[in-house]
């Protein structure tokens, strides 16, 4: 093989791998669902399986002529954000586990090529793709929570300094003393948020679950802004939640309140619960907060 076919062969697979990593943008891009999955996790896992099966493919194909040391870096400088992260780093966090679930996969690939065994390599997959489907279903919701609210379950215990005082569909004010001896769940959201929108099948759910609980309230929360391009009221998010056919039922806040920043809401979807006291004890997601409200009602009916 002349210097000239290798060169070939080696932008071949530097195109593949590119087009691999152009198909995780567009499932991240459009939000393309898929076994439950979407976005990022959704990402992670396909891109991680392509560029797995591309290094055995490779290899194997062109064992003896071409570099395997060659083979992987044709592959991983189509990895195309490395720039951006060394550049933004911290900025590119949430996305830092899928871009790592890719260069190890590209590692798993090598490591299966030259393993001697059978009974190595099935071990291999058996538990890099247990780790692999893990963190897609659970570790990155883990992940995602430790990096917006500082704690991995969304567990937390927090005494308000000021009350906390919502509106209702009438423009009246709810103040959260009005839950008292009730567990709260509360869903912010606001305009213009995809991911808050694609929560909402999920709220509707666990409202559904324990609407007829007593001790159990759980509330959207529009958080509504007024400026020259967009004159939200409270109104705006009900009418929202009306035109797609959603029955939970919603409170509002404006997004400049101060309250907001006290309980930790510094961007949407974020879920927060109250216990029966008023303290607030949970930080996090929709799926979590189900979780620790299963926790919590099992306990107390002990």
């Amino acid at each position: 093989m002349t210097k000239i076919q290798k060169t070939l062969i080696y932008v071949g697979i530097f195109i593949v791998s590119l087009s691999i990593f152009f198909l995780g943008v567009l499932i991240r891009t459009y939000k393309l669902e898929l076994f439950s999955l979407y976005g990022l996790p959704l990402s992670l896992l396909v891109m991680s399986i392509l560029y797995f099966i591309l290094t055995i493919f490779v290899l194997r194909k062109y064992e003896g002529r071409l570099s395997r040391i060659g083979v992987a870096l044709a592959i991983i400088l189509a990895f195309i954000d490395i720039p951006l992260r060394l550049m933004n780093f911290n900025d590119t966090l949430i996305s830092f586990p899928e871009f790592l679930a890719r260069l190890l996969a590209v590692g798993l690939g090598y490591l299966f090529v030259i393993l001697p065994k059978l009974s190595a390599k099935i071990i291999l997959i058996v538990i890099a793709g247990g780790l692999y489907i893990w963190f897609a279903y659970d570790g990155y919701i883990k992940y995602g929570n430790y990096l917006n609210f500082g704690t991995f379950t969304g567990k937390t215990e927090q005494i308000l300094n000021n009350q906390l005082i919502f509106q209702d569909e009438q423009g009246e004010d709810v103040p959260l003393s009005r839950f008292k001896g009730q567990y709260v769940i509360l869903d912010f959201w606001s305009t213009g948020c995809g991911a808050c929108i694609r929560t909402f099948p999920k709220v509707q759910e666990v409202y559904d679950r324990y609407k007829s609980e007593s001790g159990i309230e759980i509330y959207s929360v529009f958080c509504w802004s007024w400026d020259a391009q967009r004159e939200e009221t409270y109104r705006t998010g009900q009418d929202i939640l009306n035109k797609r056919n959603y029955s939970f039922p919603m409170l509002a806040m404006d997004w400049n309140d101060p309250a907001l920043k006290e309980i930790g809401v510094d961007g949407v979807p974020t879920v927060i619960m109250f216990d029966p006291d008023g303290k607030l004890i949970f930080r996090g997601t929709i799926e979590y907060a189900e979780k620790y409200l299963t926790e919590l009602i099992d306990r107390d009916s002990k």
